[in-house]
This record gives C-alpha cells, sequence and structure tokens, in this order.
C-alpha cells in the first residue's frame, strides 16, 4: 500500500514514542495497519496520524486509557463530548488541588502567613474516659476506615441507650510502621463504660498540653503537624506521647471538607 510507513517514520509524523505505540496497540487504541508477518516489522497508514494526534493530546491532558479508547472508537459526537466534559471537570479539580498544595508550600517557607498558629495554647488536660477502637491500617484508608470506626462506636452506644448528645471523635496516633499506622479511634465518654474486644473503655491520660485549632480539610494536617513540631522546638518543648485530634464537627456526616473543625492536641514536657 503506497501510503504505509514503518513504525519509526510514523514515531516521528506523530511525535508518539515507538515504546508508547506499541502500548496504544496493546490497549487496543491504535493498530498497525499491517504487519510483515516474516520480520514482525510494524506499519501505519498516514491516514492513522489524525487519530494519533487526538490521541497524543487526550494523553497530555491525562485522560485514562479506558477513557481515550471510548473516545477514539465511537463516531457519536454527543458521547465524545460527554467524555471530554468529564475530564474537564477532573482536570479542574485537579488544578483546585494543585493551587491548595502550593498554598501550603507558601505557608511552610514562611511566604504566606498562617493565622492557625495564632490559636496554639498551652494547657494542662485532665484525664479524660473514652471508648475506642486500636487498629492497625494504611493510612490511605483514614478517609474510610475512621469515619466507619466512629460509627461502630456510635452504635455501640446507642444499643445501650447511652447519651450520645456530647460525644466528640478523637482519633490517637500511635505509631507508624512502612505502610501501617497504629491508631486509636474513639469518643469521648462522661465515663467508663462496660465494653468488650475490640473496644475497651479506658481513662485517657492528662497533662501538658499544646493544642491548636484547625479549619479546613483534613489532609492539611500533612502540613499542620511539621508546623507545629517547629513550633514546639523552637519554644523549649519535647513531645511526650502520641498526638490526638478531636473532630468537632463530626466525623460521620457530610460536612464540607473546608468546613471541618480539628482540634490538635499534643503531650508535652
Amino acid at each position: 500500500m503506497p501510503d504505509l510507513v514503518p513504525i519509526g517514520r510514523f514515531s516521528h509524523i506523530t511525535q508518539l514514542s515507538i515504546k508508547a505505540l506499541r502500548l496504544y496497540a496493546e490497549e487496543g487504541l491504535l493498530y498497525p495497519t499491517h504487519i510483515d508477518p516474516e520480520s514482525g516489522y510494524r506499519y501505519y497508514s498516514l491516514s492513522q496520524a489524525e487519530q494519533a494526534a487526538r490521541i497524543r493530546l487526550l494523553r497530555d491532558l491525562e485522560m485514562p486509557l479506558n477513557e481515550i479508547r471510548e473516545v477514539v472508537s465511537t463516531r457519536n459526537t454527543e458521547t465524545i463530548q460527554v467524555l471530554l466534559r468529564r475530564h474537564q471537570e477532573r482536570i479542574a479539580q485537579r488544578v483546585a488541588r494543585y493551587e491548595h498544595i502550593l498554598g501550603q508550600l507558601q505557608t511552610l517557607s514562611g511566604s504566606k502567613a498562617d493565622p492557625t498558629f495564632s490559636s496554639i495554647k498551652v494547657n494542662v488536660v485532665a484525664p479524660q474516659p473514652i471508648l475506642s477502637m486500636r487498629l492497625l491500617t494504611d493510612p490511605s484508608t483514614f478517609e474510610e476506615v475512621i469515619p466507619a470506626t466512629v460509627s461502630k462506636l456510635y452504635s455501640y452506644m446507642a444499643r445501650r441507650d447511652l447519651d450520645q448528645s456530647h460525644l466528640i471523635p478523637l482519633v490517637i496516633h500511635h505509631d507508624y510502621n512502612e505502610d501501617l499506622a497504629d491508631v486509636e479511634v474513639g469518643v469521648i465518654t462522661e465515663r467508663l463504660i462496660s465494653a468488650s474486644d475490640p473496644m475497651s473503655s479506658r481513662i485517657l491520660e492528662g497533662g501538658l498540653t499544646v493544642s491548636m485549632m484547625h479549619a479546613g480539610p483534613y489532609e492539611d494536617l500533612g502540613v499542620i503537624y511539621p508546623m507545629l513540631a517547629n513550633w514546639l522546638l523552637s519554644h523549649g518543648y519535647e513531645v511526650n506521647g502520641p498526638p490526638r485530634e478531636l473532630f468537632l464537627t463530626s466525623y460521620t456526616n457530610d460536612c464540607i471538607p473546608g468546613e471541618h473543625q480539628t482540634e490538635i492536641i499534643w503531650p508535652i514536657r
């Protein structure tokens, strides 16, 4: 066929690497027009260059391969527009997330003031009774595991007709080991109550602490903690136990992430 070109020439024409062209063939996105049965050489038609360009642009936009397959395999304009709009929304969310991360970096670098630190307080907290469950879990599962565990604790209290009106969920971060986090998820109760494994009712130790209020997404705490650690060092304090987080807006509700109210409490000496 007169318009066939070898894979190397097609790679140059389309600005797609040979490795990418082989991958797209495996994924069913762009097959060679002809494969020589003896040599195995791959040949493409010049008429495929337009589809290759479309695939390259969609990959530049980081569209998943399975969605690109849908775009290039249909002639339905409406379907294509739906897929493109869906990815456009995904890009907008990603840009918003990147802007948020840039803001966090500016805060860490000191080029952006963080009003959160005006709320740092050093005080003595009293011992508190809690109902809790201790877990070993991947930190990436916190978003699902913590609310589910809090719900179990609330249900346990409800089945025993115990007052839930003033329960405050909390998480105590005991330790991290490779990809596993040793966390204790609990609720502050008015008194010790009867509990059996895997739940326990115990007294949470009191003593000297530093506390700070944070309003915003939970994932921001990954920036807040290092800054708080620097504050402790600069003010002559040492850590004296695992940090705890109190969720003043219930961790089990559908609260908008930016409206989360979290109190970080860290035992110190």
